[in-house]
């Protein structure tokens, strides 16, 4: 009995997520959103933590929506500098870039040639059931044909995980790339 009590006690000391932004509006309807609200563009909004406390207070500005891109472009600046500290902090050369990217790049070109090995199998069971269909004289068994549905449903998954595959390839490669370039320009340094 005591352990329930520990419990809910436990759910209930829990804080409640809440949003990052509140305000009240012109009409005195309260919002609380991950972003400044729209429909409070000219009344005060407040920042807040998790447990509700006032981080900062944003003033309306004149244009409407203006407070709001203020907000966003300082999150974007607060972001960009974060990921800029992370990139100084994370290497110390241009050559671990490519270490890193070829390391990256091996793990999915595994997972890559793979799928491809899986494929070429399916395709290959994929013929060789169209050919038992098309040796039928009259009407082919159901196992056949259910086979076949299953093999085309397979191949069809797999050329779709090797599109997804080549893509997460390519988008490793150039955010590496452009990771790197941006290191460069923060560092000073020539490649």
């Amino acid at each position: 009995m005591w352990k329930l009590a520990v419990c809910a006690a436990a759910l209930v000391a829990v804080p409640a997520a809440q949003a990052a932004f509140k305000c009240v509006d012109d009409k005195g309807k309260s919002h609380f959103q991950d972003t400044p609200p729209a429909a409070c563009t000219n009344v005060v909004i407040y920042e807040v933590s998790a447990s509700g406390a006032v981080i900062r207070k944003i003033e309306p500005q004149g244009a409407a929506g203006a407070a709001v891109k203020d907000v966003g472009a300082e999150r974007q600046a607060a972001e960009q500098k974060r990921r800029d500290r992370a990139l100084l902090d994370s290497y110390s050369s241009p050559g671990e870039f490519d270490v890193a990217r070829d390391r990256n790049l091996e793990i999915i070109k595994a997972r890559l040639d793979g799928v491809k090995t899986r494929l070429a199998q399916v395709e290959q069971r994929e013929v060789v059931l169209q050919g038992a269909l098309a040796s039928y004289k009259g009407k082919p068994a159901p196992a056949v044909e259910q086979d076949l549905e299953k093999v085309t449903a397979e191949r069809k998954q797999l050329q779709a995980s090797m599109a997804r595959f080549q893509k997460d390839y390519d988008q490793t490669r150039t955010q590496f790339d452009t990771d790197k370039a941006r290191w460069v320009e923060l560092r000073g340094t020539a490649k």
